[in-house]
């Protein structure tokens, strides 16, 4: 028996209706060491903030960046939907927005719910009907970046259907496409609905998963659209005589036809009956990064692979965190990139013995490389659920539930790139380090002019905090101790910003 949920589709229709710190939390730095050819990557990473509070219920997060790189997130609370954007150089939020849904009462539950996608200041929210007696799937817009909603739209079905699960993204150009399950006819299938309009009408529903071993879908998994230009990529789990692994089928033609499908997932898990878990993706370059969990080993695992768009052949592929007990159930995974440097940051949630907590890693040099840096992002055991993750500006957001407070939460995790240099830093907060390398003793430097209280950390390569200390100073001795010798990094946070150097020890 497996240690997750398993809904057959009845049962789903029955059950569907379910501090800023003053300081930054030990930062989390994590160091690829590569060949000298390779780029050099380090994550830092900043304390959690509530987003809003226990009275929003907070609901399954899902987070997006408007087109100056602020990051908005959308939850749910009972039949409602609510909005906030990230406040312009602080690390709270604006207070919340409710979503226009017009009468439409939107179904809003903790593995399934409301969707949203973005286009410079355009916000798009999709949700279903939560009156299953009534159905649809609908959509409404902002155009001032989540401050005020338009009219709610219905999103059109195939005639005789019952459309379920809506997603919602958004092309180069701005316009939204929705894909859902269509339920009722031969089986679920999976639709999709571009627009041409801005979303202010759609075209015709296209069938998108006919190109797919069985001809049907898992009847109620959410699926994920991601798009490059007039390439259209639906992932979704397939249902081929209960073989339920994740697929993704591809259209060229702006979403107009999707002529071909490949198996993104190796395990052939079967199951008869749908597990409620669907994939998450993003497009790197020439190739589609996904993430999903099966059970196809005998436990619920989070996973992950590349699929090269132009010939749709598999590629890499792993699990994320294999090493654990047989007990722990992995679940809901999410994936973003940093377009600059192809860096992948992936979060999930993960259940043992003290209850579920949110996971989160990266890697440099694909997806093989994932395993190698998975860190929990709470230091509290068992509160943490439904993480979200999106990119922007230099910095991962990620979201998630407090289980404990009842809040949503966010953290950020910074990028750097030492591919060229020794050492990064705001402008006003640098940081010398004299002699370098040294032997025993080294004196670090730094700028702290008001007497503020400064944070020093040193971190093995591998991402092991070595040393830890602070000081009112702008300077402070150093001396190794009992370090081996190697290359270590250095990081001086002061007044909210932080410097970090490497430093070599002989």
């Amino acid at each position: 028996m497996f240690p997750y949920p398993i809904f057959h589709l009845s049962i789903y229709r029955i059950m569907k209706p379910f501090l800023l710190s003053l300081f930054l939390i030990p930062i989390m730095l994590l160091l690829l060491v590569n060949p000298p050819t390779t780029a050099q990557t380090l994550v830092t990473w900043e304390a959690p903030t509530p987003v809003a509070d226990a009275s929003y219920d907070n609901i399954r997060p899902r987070a997006e960046v408007l087109g100056d790189g602020t990051p908005i997130v959308m939850w749910g609370h009972g039949n409602e939907i609510y909005v906030s954007t990230k406040k312009a150089n602080e690390e709270t939020f604006n207070e919340p927005v409710l979503v226009n849904t017009g009468t439409i009462n939107p179904y809003v539950g903790s593995v399934e719910g409301p969707t949203i996608a973005t286009h410079d200041n355009s916000v798009f929210v999709a949700f279903d009907n939560g009156n299953f007696s009534q159905g649809g799937v609908f959509m409404v817009k902002s155009e001032d970046g989540g401050q005020t909603f338009g009219v709610v739209l219905d999103i059109p079905a195939p005639v005789g259907t019952e459309p379920i699960l809506v997603n919602i993204a958004s092309t180069d150009t701005g316009n939204p496409i929705a894909s859902y399950i269509a339920l009722g006819g031969s089986g679920p299938t999976y639709q999709v609905v571009n627009t041409t309009t801005d979303g202010s009408s759609f075209l015709e529903p296209v069938t998108a998963n006919t190109a797919a071993a069985g001809g049907i879908v898992c009847e109620c998994c959410p699926s994920t659209i991601v798009t490059q230009g007039e390439t259209q990529v639906l992932l979704f789990r397939n249902n081929n005589d209960n073989i339920r692994d994740m697929w993704a089928t591809k259209s060229t033609d702006n979403g107009a036809t999707f002529t071909e499908a490949t198996d993104i997932d190796w395990l052939d898990w079967y199951i008869e009956g749908c597990p409620v878990t669907g994939p998450d993706g993003v497009i790197v370059g020439n190739n589609l990064v996904s993430v999903w969990m099966s059970a196809g080993s005998g436990s619920s695992r989070v996973y992950a692979s590349t699929v090269n768009l132009a010939t749709m052949e598999l590629g890499d592929y792993t699990a994320i965190n294999s090493e654990v007990a047989v007990s722990v159930n992995q679940n809901f995974p999410r994936i973003a990139v940093s377009p600059s440097n192809e860096v992948l940051c992936m979060v999930w949630q993960e259940r043992n013995e003290d209850g579920w907590d949110v996971y989160f890693t990266w890697s440099a040099t694909g997806v093989n490389d994932l395993p190698n840096h998975v860190e929990r992002i709470s230091s509290v055991d068992g509160n943490q659920t439904n993480p979200d993750i999106t990119f922007s500006n230099g910095y991962f957001h990620i979201f998630y539930e407090d289980d404990l407070t009842n809040q949503l939460q966010y953290t950020k995790a910074k990028v750097w790139d030492f591919t060229t240099t020794n050492s990064l830093s705001p402008q006003n907060h640098t940081v010398q380090v004299s002699p370098n390398p040294f032997k025993n003793n080294t004196q670090i430097q730094f700028h702290n002019p008001q007497n503020l209280l400064a944070e020093i950390k040193t971190y093995h390569i591998n991402g092991k905090l070595v040393h830890n200390t602070t000081t009112y100073q702008n300077k402070y001795l150093f001396n190794r101790k009992e370090l081996a010798t190697g290359v270590y990094l250095l990081a001086v946070k002061v007044g909210g910003e932080i410097a970090v150097k490497k430093i070599i020890v002989e």
